[in-house]
């Protein structure tokens, strides 16, 4: 089996806030396939942003990444820092979440499209212009010819966001590091968006790390999916077995609260408590004080995790494959996600 096309291993990041280093991201690993789709899940809060933009090189000024490598291609983009001037843009490219704060406002789209592929190619004003004409057709933006001119004001929220896909996709990137970019869009647009990706990813071979706290989306989009919470992977595999039959715990209540259209009515399951602060997050599983099936030996040292992917697991006292409804673990049967 070949190498992965990324590979996080005990990844550490800690952002300094009114003098104290606090934790972040502790010890994340897990692994993108060459032309694979991964979805990194969990709650708000739980790191998922902040793991991308470690990737990426795009951390706040106050973080720092503590341990840990991520391992692009071959080369430790940790331990060769200077690489990362020459990866971003071409290698790895990012979609951000909202494409209104994201793109220069006043700078023409087209111009913000070929910005990264100018930086690594020898293109002139003209063939810029045409690749960009040519990107937004493809990612499906009407009259382009016209809109290339256009700025992110003068477009609505879906066609910006297209407009970020295309930029993303300018340079042909092997990895394209996706940031929950439905979230602003309504549900019509939504599903255009998730279609052009899943278009994307087949017709380009990247590979996708797509981040969301929605899972009916990872579950039509992704083959494989991490589930994070408290700075910490607490499971991955195969999309079929995390949303199907879910070992932790943390992961099995995460399907049990997702709302269902097409089951029974019933009250929707909900997590009880709420995801740790920064600055108090317990020295064993972060999800020890919310877990129903929590034992003395979960609060006071945290599982090693197993696995980078391909059945994943940080539990001391994991769920039995395909046993759901434990006790305190609401039962996600019948919550309409599907894969």
């Amino acid at each position: 089996m070949s190498a992965p096309l990324l590979q996080v291993e005990g990844l550490t990041v800690s952002v300094n806030v009114k003098g104290r280093w606090l934790v972040v991201l502790d010890g994340v690993t897990f692994d993108v396939p060459a032309a694979g789709s991964v979805g990194l899940v969990g709650e708000s809060g739980s790191g998922k942003s902040m793991t991308l933009r470690a990737i990426i090189g795009l951390l706040p000024s106050n973080g720092r990444v503590e341990a840990g490598s991520i391992t692009f291609d071959g080369t430790d983009l940790v331990a060769n820092p200077r690489t990362m001037a020459s990866v971003r843009g071409s290698g790895i490219t990012m979609v951000f979440q909202e494409p209104a704060v994201a793109l220069n406002p006043i700078m023409k789209v087209g111009e913000q499209i070929t910005d990264a592929v100018r930086r690594h190619e020898n293109l002139n004003q003209r063939q810029a212009r045409q690749l960009a004409v040519e990107l937004m057709d493809r990612v499906g933006i009407t009259d382009p010819a016209n809109r290339v001119d256009s700025y992110p004001f003068e477009l609505s929220g879906g066609m910006r966001q297209r407009v970020m896909i295309a930029s993303a996709i300018a340079a042909k990137p092997r990895l394209i590091l996706c940031d929950e970019p439905t979230t602003a869009l309504d549900v019509t647009v939504q599903a255009q968006v998730m279609a052009l990706f899943a278009e994307l990813r087949d017709q380009l071979g990247a590979a996708l790390l797509y981040v969301t706290h929605d899972l009916p989306v990872v579950a039509s989009l992704c083959r494989d999916a991490a589930v994070l919470y408290g700075g910490r992977i607490m499971e991955t595999g195969p999309i079929e077995d995390v949303f199907t039959r879910p070992r932790h715990p943390y992961t099995q209540a995460l399907l049990a609260s997702t709302p269902s259209i097409d089951g029974p009515t019933q009250r929707l399951a909900a997590i009880p408590g709420t995801a740790p602060g920064l600055a108090d997050r317990p020295s064993g599983c972060p999800f020890a004080p919310r877990c129903g099936l929590a034992q003395p030996d979960c609060s006071e040292s945290m599982p090693a995790f197993t696995g980078p992917l391909r059945g994943g697991l940080a539990c001391h006292h994991p769920l039995v494959p395909g046993t759901l409804g434990a006790p305190g673990v609401p039962n996600p049967a019948d919550q309409g996600v599907t894969v």
